[in-house]
């Protein structure tokens, strides 16, 4: 599933089961970059466009990357949004989380990685289609939401939604490192 939002249901699952351990923001960046070598695979017109990067050891390079990319831009603000502080565990355990579950959904549906499926003991036809796995990452969006709603309550919800408006109405700005108070 290159360059689609579906891989974040899974990260939105985690944080609904470990909240203090998750970062959301870490777990999308570490999507984007997962799907950076397919994309300069498709554009340079390779037929199989999964390559090192969606192997178990590759998707732990990509983990290291997405870490010190996020100790960079941590705490500043990227036009209207302000990258979060968080620890080093959560930025690790998110990290790991978004490129292991990267590789492994794509390995469920995409058919140049039967390498991977292989390796990890499973079938060399990809087991399921485009829509099967969307429905699962559809379906982990919506239990991590229900998680995150029974753990906090309408409350926290709706603060949670008041520090989103507010992040984007501040004024914007590139790379600006901001207060712990903004």
């Amino acid at each position: 599933m290159p360059f689609t939002p579906f891989h974040v249901g899974l990260g939105v699952a985690a944080k609904g089961m470990a909240p203090r351990y998750v970062s959301l923001q870490v777990f999308a960046l570490t999507q984007v970059l997962m799907d950076t070598e397919p994309a300069v695979r498709m554009a340079l017109g390779h037929a199989e466009v999964h390559g090192w990067s969606h192997t178990l050891w590759g998707a732990l390079l990509v983990a290291a990357g997405a870490c010190a990319v996020w100790r960079g831009i941590e705490g500043r603000r990227w036009y209207r949004w302000t990258v979060e502080r968080v620890t080093a565990r959560v930025v690790a355990t998110s990290a790991l989380l978004g490129a292991l579950s990267h590789v492994a959904i794509d390995a469920l549906i995409h058919t140049d990685m039967v390498d991977v499926r292989t390796q990890w003991g499973g079938p060399v036809v990809p087991p399921w289609s485009h829509r099967e796995a969307e429905i699962a990452c559809l379906s982990a969006f919506l239990l991590g939401g229900v998680l995150l709603f029974a753990r906090g309550g309408h409350r926290a919800a709706v603060l949670w939604g008041r520090r989103v408006v507010q992040n984007l109405c501040a004024p914007p700005a590139w790379g600006r490192r901001v207060s712990s108070r903004e």
